[in-house]
């Protein structure tokens, strides 16, 4: 694997390459789901196995004057990432509402029939009621969601934590 690094910031060349470069990275790991999921697929246990897919964080091209990601990163362009839950009996719908890497567990055992008392002990949700509703097009409960990030290097002196309520963003950076 080709690694390069990228100054913070970068001129528009620097810029055009590196989001080239995550493009391609993008193609590269869809072309390994699609193989996985082909074998999947031809495998008898299908039909009865829950895939999700997801991610630790995005990345940042200068929206908010950094390049990649890092910590005390809280923009959308950092925490909003694909959460993509395949399961049987589960039908397609767009969650609107955030959701959290927390979510997983509880969703993954509620598939496999973890009882309501088990999953009321996890931290995070299941979201296969709130999928539900949104199939059904009806209301999803409001979240609050807090993030916080923070750095240690003294060098990047980052501190920040959003909340999110609903469609309200609160990002307050500690630092300045």
């Amino acid at each position: 694997r080709l690694a390069i690094k990228f100054p913070t910031r970068c001129d528009e060349g620097q810029l055009h390459l590196a989001k080239a470069l995550y493009d391609g990275e993008i193609r590269r790991t869809d072309h390994y789901f699609a193989g996985l999921f082909a074998a999947l697929q031809k495998s008898p246990r299908w039909d009865s196995t829950a895939v999700v897919v997801t991610s630790d964080h995005g990345e940042e091209f200068q929206e908010h004057g950094n390049l990649e990601h890092g910590l005390g990163k809280v923009f959308d362009e950092n925490i909003h990432v694909p959460m993509i839950v395949r399961a049987p009996g589960v039908r397609p719908a767009r969650i609107t509402t955030p959701v959290s890497g927390v979510d997983v567990a509880p969703t993954l055992l509620a598939l496999a029939g973890a009882s309501p008392e088990m999953l009321a002990r996890l931290p995070g949700r299941s979201l296969v009621e709130t999928a539900a509703r949104a199939v059904g097009r009806e209301k999803e409960t409001e979240r609050e969601v807090l993030v916080q990030g923070s750095s240690s290097f003294a060098e990047l002196a980052e501190r920040r934590e959003r909340l999110d309520v609903g469609t309200e963003t609160l990002i307050w950076d500690r630092v300045r």
